[in-house]
C-alpha cells in the first residue's frame, strides 16, 4: 500500500509530541516534514521538543522548520499552565536532541511541499503558517489535498465559551485558512476530552510498566497536565487532544459523530474573540426571508470518536 505524504504543523507542547510520535510511527504515514509555530510554547521551545520527540520515537526523520514567533496581530499568550514552560512538564528529565532545525523558513517549506500537490497537511497548533503560506503563495496552497486540524468548538471550548486554544491563540489566521477553500477535516476539543479517551492513571502505569522508552516518555511529559487535573478533581489523567486528530486522520472509521459546516471565527469580539462559528444550515434550506444567502459548507467536524477505539489505536503505536 502506498503511503500518505503528510506534513505537521504544531506548536510542540506534550500533547503534540504524542501526536508526532503516532504519525511518525502509524506505517501508513510517510512524514515528509514538520513546521514550527508559536503557541503552547515560543517559537524556539516548539522546535526543540518536535527534534527530541522524532529522537525518542526513533525516527531519523523528517527536516523541522521554523516558522512563525507569534500571531498575525496579537501577542503569543503561551500554555505554560497546561504543559509547563518547556511545554513538557518542565520534569528535566528528557534528553535534548542534537539535531538542528532546517535554515529554511518555514512558510517557504510549507509553500514548497504544498505545490508537491500530494502531501496532505496535519495541523496540531495554531495556523499562522498555513495563514502566511496562503498569503504569499495561493496557487501552491490551493494544491494540498486535505487538512486535517486538532481545534475549534462545536459546543464548548477550553479558552472561551466556543473558542479552543489551537485557533484562539490567532483567529485571524484561523480565519483565512477557513475561508481559503482547502477541503478541511478538524476534530473539535469535544472529540478530544471525553472520559473515554482520557488517559488514566491506570493506564499511565500500564505504559509505564511496558518497557518502552516511547511510551514512557509520551507518560512523562504530559505529568503536568494530569497534575494539573489532580488538584483540580481528585482524579489523575490527561487529555489528548492532538492524538486523537491523528488517529482520525489515519483510521476516519474511529470518527462515531461529525457534520459538515461553514465555519468562521470571530476576530472583533471583546468577550468573544476566537470563537468558533458554525452554520450548519444546508444551502438548499428554505426561510421566511428571501435575502438569506447561505454559504457552502467548508469544512467537516468531527465531534465524537470511538474512545476505546482510539486508545487501543495509541497504544499500539507507542509501546
Amino acid at each position: 500500500m502506498k503511503r500518505r505524504k503528510i506534513l505537521i504543523d504544531t506548536d510542540t507542547g506534550s500533547d503534540d509530541a504524542l501526536s508526532i510520535a503516532m504519525a511518525l510511527r502509524e506505517p501508513l504515514f510517510d512524514v515528509v516534514a514538520i513546521t514550527t509555530v508559536a503557541g503552547n510554547v515560543p517559537l524556539e521551545t516548539a522546535t526543540e521538543n518536535a527534534l527530541m520527540t522524532i529522537d525518542y520515537a526513533e525516527r531519523d526523520k523528517p527536516p523541522v522548520y521554523m516558522g512563525c514567533s507569534k500571531p498575525l496581530f496579537r501577542e503569543l499568550l503561551t500554555a505554560d499552565s497546561v504543559h509547563g514552560k518547556d511545554g513538557m512538564g518542565d520534569l528535566g528529565i528528557f534528553t535534548k536532541s542534537k539535531r538542528k532545525p532546517e535554515t529554511e523558513h518555514a512558510v517557504d517549506a510549507i509553500i514548497r511541499y504544498a505545490d508537491m500537490g500530494d502531501v496532505e497537511f496535519h495541523t496540531i497548533g495554531p495556523l499562522t503558517n498555513i495563514a502566511v503560506a496562503i498569503m504569499q503563495n495561493p496557487e501552491a496552497m490551493r494544491k494540498i489535498p486535505k487538512i486535517t486540524m486538532m481545534g475549534g468548538a462545536i459546543f464548548r471550548g477550553n479558552t472561551g465559551h466556543l473558542a479552543e486554544f489551537n485557533f484562539w491563540q490567532d483567529a485571524e489566521a484561523a480565519d483565512i485558512v477557513f475561508n481559503f477553500g482547502i477541503p478541511i477535516t478538524t476534530i473539535t476539543i469535544e472529540a478530544c476530552a471525553t472520559p473515554d479517551t482520557r488517559i488514566l492513571e491506570e493506564d499511565m502505569l500500564m505504559l509505564k510498566n511496558t518497557g518502552s522508552r516511547l511510551a514512557a516518555f509520551c507518560v512523562d511529559c504530559n505529568s503536568t497536565m494530569a497534575e494539573n487535573v489532580f488538584r483540580n478533581s481528585g482524579e489523575r489523567y490527561f487529555v489528548t487532544a492532538d492524538p486523537t486528530a491523528t488517529a482520525v486522520m489515519a483510521r476516519p472509521d474511529l470518527i462515531k459523530k461529525s457534520v459538515t459546516s461553514y465555519t468562521r471565527f470571530d476576530i472583533d469580539g471583546e468577550y468573544t474573540y476566537g470563537m468558533t462559528v458554525n452554520d450548519l444550515r444546508k444551502t438548499d434550506s428554505i426561510y421566511i426571508s428571501k435575502d438569506t444567502v447561505l454559504k457552502p459548507h467548508n469544512c467537516t467536524i468531527v465531534y465524537e470518536v470511538d474512545g476505546a477505539g482510539f486508545k487501543e489505536y495509541l497504544f499500539s503505536l507507542i509501546i
